[in-house]
């Protein structure tokens, strides 16, 4: 493998195992709060608890949807990062 292919094709071969995310981490959590917040206002509608009236149930909920969103993200960020680094290390190995 030639050096200057060799960190492209690391990251070819860790994509199918460990695939790279795509846009953030504040953007995924941010989505994640946001499904939190519709799921909130569609149970709150189902039992006609208006969302202003559960708006301290609402706010813990959201805030944790944005962090286990978010801690995800850059979990699998990182599985990406180490299989990158692992297949520089493995170099001409065939998998």
């Amino acid at each position: 493998m030639e050096s200057e292919n060799r960190p492209s094709e690391a990251a070819e071969r860790a994509e199918r195992y460990a695939p790279k995310p795509t846009g953030g981490a504040w953007r995924a959590g941010l989505n994640g709060a946001v499904v939190a917040l519709i799921g909130v206002y569609i149970v709150g509608s189902f039992y006609d608890v208006p969302l202003r009236f559960s708006f301290l149930a609402a706010v813990p909920i959201v805030m944790i949807a944005y962090l286990v969103v978010y801690i995800g993200y850059r979990r699998a960020r990182g599985r990406n990062r180490k299989a990158q680094a692992d297949e520089m290390r493995r170099g001409n190995e065939v998998l």
